[in-house]
């Protein structure tokens, strides 16, 4: 099997060229395809949501840094807290992880990003 170098081709086609090493039927490889499909769309809305979020540095009264909020207004209660910039973006990816997931399990509407804006998807 080769590999692909990562610069080239899309996540998806170099999940094709794994998918080609191995017995799979048709039915197996679309159901792969599928799922591997939706995981990277969800990986994007979570790039999408982590990039739009505001990070606020947290300082106590004597103004020394004790750590940065996280949070991106357009996912209600979606927030998080670390000890840097960096830790609140990862920790808020974590929180819209769950976010989407607990969404999805009481049937709300799950938010897609479409030209910037909130389209909903069921």
């Amino acid at each position: 099997m080769e590999t692909s170098d990562a610069t080239e081709g899309t996540d998806f086609e170099m999940v094709g060229d794994v998918l080609d090493g191995f017995d799979l039927t048709y039915a197996e490889r679309s159901r792969i395809e599928n799922r591997t499909s939706e995981l990277l769309v969800l990986e994007a809305w979570l790039d999408a949501a982590v990039v739009g979020a505001a990070v606020e540095e947290v300082r106590d009264d004597d103004g020394t840094l004790v750590g940065c909020w996280a949070e991106n207004a357009e996912y209600p209660g979606a927030s998080a807290y670390g000890a840097t910039p960096d830790e609140a973006r990862s920790k808020l990816r974590s929180v819209l992880v769950g976010w989407v997931e607990l969404g999805s399990e009481l049937h709300h509407q799950i938010p897609s990003i479409h030209e910037g804006s909130i389209a909903t998807t069921a």
